[in-house]
This record gives structure tokens, C-alpha cells and sequence, in this order.
């Protein structure tokens, strides 16, 4: 069964009444918030990887969080992000 294509529209910020207005401020600061974190988790991961020699040669760390979880893959730098997934890597 082929799931209906959504039309997404973006939504005016400016024609938002008040209370929905606080609350995407306040969801937009948590997300700003979390983009930090998560930069500064990247960073110290990728610092722990090289340090250990776990990265290969020619390659980089991507990360992924699906579903709360945290996953790791190797790249070209550059490279786009792959959606195929699998389990089992450990530091």
C-alpha cells in the first residue's frame, strides 16, 4: 500500500496567536539547546575514536539517533548519509 505523498507548507511565524507563539519560542530554545549537546557529544566521541586509533584511515565518524538510540558509521568525508543500519558497534 503506497502512503499518500503530504504537501508540506511552512508555517507564517508572524500569523501565530500568542500561546502558540510562546510555546515554538520555547521549543525552538530546547532545540538550540540540544544541537549544542549534541555537537559537544559528537566532538568528545570523535576525540575518544581517535585517540583509541578507531577510526579507519581515509574515513569519518557519522552519527545517527533513531529512535533514542545512538548509531555510528564510517564515511568518506564528505560523503552523503546512508539510511541502511545495522548493530554492534562498541568502543
Amino acid at each position: 500500500m503506497a502512503l499518500p505523498k503530504l504537501d508540506w507548507q511552512t508555517v507564517q511565524l508572524d500569523t501565530m496567536p500568542p500561546k502558540i507563539a510562546t510555546a515554538y519560542k520555547a521549543y525552538r530554545k530546547t532545540v538550540e539547546a540540544t544541537n549544542k549537546e549534541r555537537v559537544a557529544l559528537e566532538d568528545t566521541i570523535k576525540q575518544h575514536l581517535s585517540a583509541k586509533k578507531l577510526i579507519p584511515a581515509g574515513m569519518e565518524p557519522r552519527f545517527g539517533y533513531r529512535w533514542g538510540k545512538l548509531a555510528i558509521a564510517f564515511a568518506e568525508p564528505g560523503s552523503a548519509k546512508s539510511a541502511e543500519g545495522s548493530e554492534g558497534f562498541s568502543f
